[in-house]
């Protein structure tokens, strides 16, 4: 009741399924209180500042489960849904004539305007706030600071309904990526992170994009593998062309020893540095593994003393241990270079430059010799190299092998939990159907491939679509197969095995050819987006004959809206507003479809409905009905006082249940046309209502 009173018991016992529920309920088999909220709802939104349609700041209060604005054209109760907008929903998702329509009226009403509201938190019931302004946009209160906010809330109205599922000859899929887009944002409302599917699939791309650029680059390398040992075995007859053949051998052992000294003094470096990062890695890891130093509880303060011991004991072992590990490197440096080893590379330096004398002597340049002698010991250094990049190159397709796993993985998961939503969406609902095709955007596809390399729309109008079709447009083992072929071809940029299965222009291939490695990788990671049809059950269809469904976009205005009004009410536990969503449906269609679908949501979320059928109101028994009015300069909550006109007494909004006798009267007013003109159809359809009460009273 909105209070206790006789209108208000008999009003519940008019429509006890939605006012009287008993102790055995379902429905409160979580909270045995019927009138505790669980769920996420508005408290209140307060529309202030300069506001472009209205001299006054208006503030609107909201019950937490079924609301109904309603006014005469021009109240603003538009206003009111786009400013809850604003504050909590996202003009981007919106369709892109809807979009442009938004933000016209935004930036007509709310330049200047100070938007807030009041909330609260599912399950705790906290309070939270939230609040906007053009230079700020929507934030939350956080502490001292502020964060943009993430209070989860769906706002549609009829014309976005209808334009989501509407043909679009310039995209095919058009109805299905925006379908897409309320299942991604409902997925993300449940999860309550907003962007964790790009942020993720970026994280992937980058692991991918770094794996295969490493194992391209060390392909590329050990392909110069020949061309490097037939330098050095050039390299070796030009040096040994100086002097005679004792002093060649004498020279060729000295410069052995020495390259020998290069190398070990750089593993000594080598491994002093590996120490020192390994002992910065393994503190910050240490650190991040610290207990609280004040636990919640004094219950628990032995244990986390005892964590914090082990971990002290285990950062002085390792500091003591890393210590004597350096002193142990520098220990063996010092040896290096006192000991039998630094005699032997003491002579061999004497001996070169001896060698070099010798040169000198006999007239030959030791310039040329050192430069030969510098490219042989470089070609051989990077010989070795090769020789590490070889060993570890089966490691580096493994990990390459890890990142497209991976890569491919996070479509896969966001792929089932469109579907469980979808599932879950037919299971309620009864009406609705859906196909899922996965990777079957190619038209998404071609527009990505487009502005990855920087193609016009009119650049390759039938190359790129004729590959996507080839790829993506097959059963699901043909696309895996010929996924890994157009893989293999772009990693390598040989399309041979391609070009006998599309038919494709020959600058096309040449395009692709040209590619840099850093756009190869990232044409080979493109993936379209799924594809989902929707279907509806005809009136009087029967659920088991495949021939009684109907797809949604070659159905009618008022079929489109009502498919998506029953996918929009049967997934998500967040916020509702509803704007006018009788538009385009019959009365039997509200009555029908709309009503029933609200009064069972209202006990899961909070709906907000903008309407002016009075079925809506009256039928689905909303807790509040919100009479909002234009008086020429304001837009405002319509009040009157207590008493009536005639008499004293305070202003009283019109803002309240059914029982409440002067909202019951605008409903009347606004939304049957008076009660004269209600009863004047009453006596209308008098002999079918008699029947109809006859037939009540058995």
């Amino acid at each position: 009741m909105d209070s206790p009173s006789k209108e208000a018991l008999r009003q519940a016992f008019l429509d006890y399924e939605a006012r009287i529920i008993p102790s055995w309920d379902v429905r409160l088999r979580g909270n045995s209180d019927p009138n505790v909220v669980d769920h996420a709802w508005v408290e209140r939104v307060r529309l202030g500042g300069d506001l472009g349609n209205s001299s006054e700041a208006l503030e609107v209060r909201f019950d937490p489960r079924l609301n109904v604005i309603i006014g005469g054209r021009g109240a603003g109760k538009s206003t009111i849904v786009a400013a809850l907008r604003q504050l909590y929903g996202r003009l981007d998702l919106l369709p892109p004539g809807i979009q442009r329509e938004a933000q016209v009226f935004v930036e007509g009403v709310f330049r200047s305007a100070d938007l807030s509201a009041c909330h609260r938190i599912a399950i705790s019931r906290e309070t939270g706030t939230a609040q906007w302004s053009a230079q700020s946009g929507s934030q939350m209160r956080h502490g001292n600071g502020a964060l943009a906010t993430t209070f989860p809330m769906s706002i549609f109205s009829q014309k976005e309904l209808f334009e989501r599922t509407a043909q679009d000859h310039q995209d095919r899929f058009a109805a299905s990526r925006h379908l897409f887009t309320l299942v991604d944002s409902a997925l993300e409302a449940e999860s309550g992170f907003t962007g964790t599917f790009q942020q993720t699939l970026e994280a992937a791309q980058t692991a991918c994009l770094t794996s295969v650029a490493e194992r391209l680059n060390a392909e590329v390398r050990l392909s110069r593998r020949p061309g490097i040992e037939a330098r050095i075995r050039e390299l070796q007859q030009q040096v040994s062309a100086f002097g005679d053949a004792e002093s060649q051998s004498r020279r060729r052992q000295s410069e052995e020893i020495l390259r020998e000294q290069a190398n070990l003094a750089s593993s000594t470096r080598r491994l002093t540095d590996t120490v020192h990062q390994l002992e910065e890695s393994l503190l910050r890891h240490l650190e991040a593994g610290s207990a609280p130093h004040s636990p919640a509880t004094s219950d628990v303060s032995s244990y986390y003393e005892e964590l914090n011991r082990i971990r002290d004991e285990l950062e002085r072992d390792l500091r003591q241990r890393i210590a004597d590990s350096l002193q142990e490197v520098e220990a063996a440096r010092k040896r290096q270079q006192s000991e039998d080893w630094a005699v032997k590379v003491e002579s061999a330096e004497r001996s070169i430059i001896s060698f070099q004398e010798y040169m000198n002597e006999l007239g030959i340049d030791p310039t040329t010799y050192l430069s030969l002698t510098e490219s042989l010991n470089g070609s051989i250094e990077e010989l070795r190299s090769l020789d590490e990049i070889s060993r570890g190159l089966d490691d580096l397709r493994q990990a390459e092998a890890r990142a497209w796993s991976r890569l491919r993985q996070i479509y896969e998961n966001r792929s089932g939990r469109r579907k469980k939503l979808l599932n879950e969406v037919e299971q309620r609902s009864g009406s609705l159907r859906f196909k899922v095709n996965h990777f079957g955007n190619s038209s998404g596809w071609v527009r990505e491939v487009r502005e990855l390399l920087g193609i016009r729309a009119d650049g390759f109008v039938e190359d790129i679509p004729a590959l996507a079709e080839w790829i993506w447009e097959t059963s699901q083992e043909v696309q895996s197969q010929r996924l890994k072929v157009w893989r293999e071809c772009v990693l390598s940029g040989t399309f041979e095995p391609i070009k006998k299965e599309v038919a494709c222009r020959v600058n096309w291939w040449s395009k692709l050819v040209k590619l840099d490695t850093g756009q190869r990788i990232r044409l080979a990671m493109l993936y379209p987006d799924d594809v989902v049809h929707m279907y509806f059950l005809r009136d009087g269809g029967n659920a088991t004959c495949d021939g009684d469904w109907q797809s949604v976009t070659t159905s009618s205005p008022g079929q489109r809206s009502a498919a998506m009004l029953s996918f929009v009410l049967h997934h998500g536990v967040e916020p509702l507003v509803l704007d006018q969503p009788e538009d385009d449906l019959d009365t039997a269609w509200i009555s029908q479809l709309i009503v029933p679908e609200i009064r069972k949501s209202r006990w899961v979320r909070q709906v907000i409905v903008v309407t002016h059928n009075a079925n809506i109101p009256v039928n689905a028994d909303a807790e509040r009905v919100i009479v909002v009015e234009n008086d020429g300069d304001s837009i405002r909550v319509k009040s009157s006082k207590a008493g009536g006109e005639s008499e004293a007494g305070d202003l009283v909004q019109h803002a309240g249940s059914i029982e409440v006798t002067r909202v019951r009267r605008d409903i009347q007013d606004i939304l049957e046309g008076g009660t004269e003109a209600f009863m004047a159809r009453e006596r209308r359809y008098n002999n079918e209502l008699s029947v109809y009460r006859a037939a009540l009273r058995g």
